[in-house]
């Protein structure tokens, strides 16, 4: 199921609502192009380069067009004429871009079989998935579905989905519906319905084939971390209508408010439902909102929620590419709820609107979060009709939470982590016993003793609650730590641009990089936080949001649209690299990257580094927590062990803008900290940071400082602790 906000047309404003996730405006076309062919794929080019959240670069933009195409007619079994273009020659010039495309499509629109215009569908899909996961096309059946869909009922098994990456992922189940009872959970990959392979399919061929008659039956082979193989989900379709807000009471005066999705009536269903809560205990003690598996849905509702909580403030903010697109949504406060004990339950499933409301109780300190990282879909998608009945759904604005960070691909990390597991609701039961350890110790605000009182129900599984007497009960975390990140003014570096990146867990299961993935979260917040990088100038890479592709794009593209002659650029890797057996050159392993085929699917650390060297930017920093583990083509990987292989001659394509920070030396390995939770490298490197005496008020970082700073503590807790020698190395441009 897909949601927006707006849609043109009074006919379809009443038919469709308002609603988070995309906007629809009907009836747009470019008459310019009416006598030129092909008309449609003209019109989408020119609406991608015009409203897209960021600007495009026109040559990825035709790159992705032309492969399209090229995917289209292999599937076909076609023979057509192969290509040789260079993309380069477009350069910026988007009209230059969109005319090769056009050429290129009436070259190939002889191969096709007979209906040239799914070559010209299949050029504007290329595009519109080689932007991001919520953008994507619409033939005109699908569209006219997705109107269909808004109107009433219809039989399906409850799944919000997206295509990421090409691969069929599950956002969340739909509560009571049969893809959520049979188990289905979110970041969940379809790999075939009814058996056929989803690999390449679109999402809206994939919501038609699991829609379909009630009572009706269809099978979902789906694959999931943990899982050895796929295994296989039949379902019977059902109704798909569901109950938005559920409330009861729990013990000791404790009320339980359950949000599954935010309609048109959510507000006044949750108004009725604090209400009754209220009324029936004299000594109402506090409230657990639960937010797992909520997909968003309308965003006034959202913010009216949010506001009975918050109060007056921003509640959140609504930023396109466009310099006067900012729009905020502020809260009320007339009705708002008085103080008590609140505990917001998470988890991967929580997405979209979900994630705005949480953020906000959890920036305005009105809430703990209690759960899992949630999912990160922090943008809008805005619908185009297209001159013959097809759409485009595209991605242009993103929404910031009050603190200013941006939800997308970051996604939320609750106040205390807790694991939901089968037949028990462990988060249930420890916000219960914390908030009324809370209460009874006359805790009614989030504050340090709150949040400890929730973790050590945690740390006890919710039983026995802790005593209020017994307050604080854990040690409060050190103030030097740097999961505590100082708090300092520092100013706004507007062409600063950072790209952070956390592999833990890779497709091939290779040995996983302990904490990888928590320290490229903390390492972007260090950045924005203490060093004056923008928040959307970071861009954060973790785990499947790390392929080779991804890699390439940020790299070799993002970089080169954005750096200007005054930025710093910041690039840290935390994960697994490799050698390449035949000539010893390093490799950083992307999620998809497969050691054993390092070639072809790894990401040569020396064409990192020419490709930074083509930017204009005043300095360029490349921090890599990474090691080669052993000698030989069959590296035997120790626990944890990020293996690496630094050969040293590759500081000769360095350019004098560029400075190196690795974590150990050719032949050693890469060590993690255990008792920090952090690796080694990482650990003292954001210690460092945290420094007065290494970063300066403006944010800019001695480098030279840092690496003097954290060399010897690196080696020392390696051989005190682990017997191990690591030696971090510092490498910049040799001097003619």
């Amino acid at each position: 199921m897909l949601r927006g906000i707006t849609m043109g047309g009074s006919r379809s404003s009443k038919m469709m609502g308002f609603l988070l996730g995309f906007v629809m405006l009907a009836g747009w076309h470019l008459s310019a192009f009416a006598q030129e062919s092909p008309v449609v794929l003209r019109e989408a080019f020119s609406k991608i380069m015009e409203d897209y959240v960021e600007q495009p670069d026109p040559s990825y933009l035709a790159s992705s067009a032309v492969n399209g195409m090229e995917v289209f007619l292999s599937s076909v079994n076609r023979d057509f004429p192969k290509t040789d273009i260079d993309y380069s020659t477009v350069g910026i010039d988007a009209k230059k871009a969109e005319n090769l495309v056009a050429d290129q499509y009436l070259i190939w629109s002889k191969s096709t079989p007979s209906d040239p215009r799914k070559l010209e569908y299949a050029a504007i899909d290329g595009m519109l998935a080689a932007l991001d996961p919520h953008s994507g096309f619409l033939t005109p059946d699908a569209y006219k579905e997705l109107q269909t869909e808004t109107r009433g009922s219809f039989g399906g098994v409850g799944l919000e989905i997206n295509a990421d990456k090409g691969i069929l992922t599950v956002v969340s189940p739909i509560e009571d519906t049969p893809a959520y009872l049979a188990g289905i959970k979110a970041r969940d990959r379809i790999t075939h319905i009814d058996g056929v392979s989803t690999q390449g399919i679109t999402v809206w061929d994939a919501v038609k084939k699991m829609r379909g008659p009630k009572d009706s039956k269809v099978t979902l082979t789906i694959m999931r971390s943990g899982f050895e193989q796929p295994r296989e989900f039949p379902l019977v379709r059902a109704i798909v209508s569901v109950k938005h807000v559920k409330f009861r009471e729990l013990h000791g005066g404790i009320g339980y408010l359950r949000i599954a999705y935010f309609s048109e009536n959510t507000a006044r269903d949750v108004e009725n439902a604090l209400n009754h809560l209220r009324s029936r205990s004299s000594k109402f003690t506090g409230l657990v909102l639960d937010l797992r598996n909520n997909p968003g849905g309308l965003l006034s509702a959202v913010v009216d929620v949010a506001g009975k909580f918050a109060g007056a403030g921003t509640i959140v903010t609504i930023r396109g590419r466009s310099a006067g697109s900012e729009r905020k949504f502020e809260g009320r406060t007339i009705g708002t709820q008085p103080f008590y004990p609140m505990v917001v339950l998470v988890n991967e499933g929580t997405a979209s609107g979900a994630e705005i409301l949480a953020g906000a109780l959890q920036d305005q300190a009105r809430a703990l979060l209690l759960g899992k990282h949630t999912f990160g879909k922090g943008s809008i998608q805005t619908i185009y009709s297209l001159s013959d009945g097809a759409a485009l759904k595209m991605t242009t604005a993103k929404y910031y939470l009050p603190s200013g960070k941006t939800i997308q691909g970051k996604g939320i990390i609750p106040d205390v982590e807790s694991e939901e597991t089968e037949g028990q609701d462990n988060p249930l039961v420890i916000a219960e016993a914390a908030i009324s350890s809370a209460k009874a110790g006359g805790i009614s605000k989030v504050s340090d003793k709150f949040k400890y009182i929730l973790m050590a129900a945690q740390k006890n599984k919710g039983v026995p609650a802790p005593a209020p007497g017994s307050l604080p009960l854990l040690s409060k975390p050190a103030k030097q730590d740097i999961d505590i990140l100082p708090r300092k003014s520092v100013p706004l570096r507007k062409n600063n641009y950072a790209i952070v990146i956390g592999i833990e867990t890779y497709r091939q299961k290779l040995p996983k990089a302990d904490f990888a993935v928590s320290d490229a979260k903390l390492m972007s917040e260090y950045l924005s936080k203490v060093m004056g990088y923008p928040e959307e100038n970071i861009v954060t890479l973790t785990n499947e949001y790390a392929t080779k592709s991804d890699f390439e794009k940020y790299f070799e593209q993002w970089l080169v649209n954005h750096a200007e002659k005054d930025s710093t650029i910041f690039i840290y890797y935390s994960g697994h690299g490799a050698p390449n057996p035949k000539n010893g050159d390093a490799y950083l392993v992307p999620y998809d990257g497969d050691p054993s085929f390092i070639a072809q699917t790894g990401y040569p650390l020396r064409k990192l580094y020419e490709a930074l060297r083509k930017l204009p930017a005043k300095q360029i920093i490349i921090a890599l927590d990474s090691c080669f583990s052993g000698a030989g083509g069959r590296s035997v990987l120790a626990k944890g062990a990020r293996p690496l292989v630094m050969n040293l001659k590759d500081n000769m394509v360095l350019s004098a803008n560029m400075t190196v920070l690795s974590a150990s030396s050719g032949e050693q390995i890469s060590s993690t900290y255990d008792e920090k939770g952090h690796g080694l490298f990482t650990y003292f490197m954001l210690k460092g940071i945290k420094s007065e005496d290494i970063v300066k008020p403006d944010g800019s970082v001695a480098i030279g400082d840092l690496f003097n700073y954290l060399k010897p503590q690196v080696e020392r807790i390696a051989r005190n602790q682990y017997n191990n020698e690591q030696t971090p190395q510092l490498m910049k441009a040799k001097k003619n």
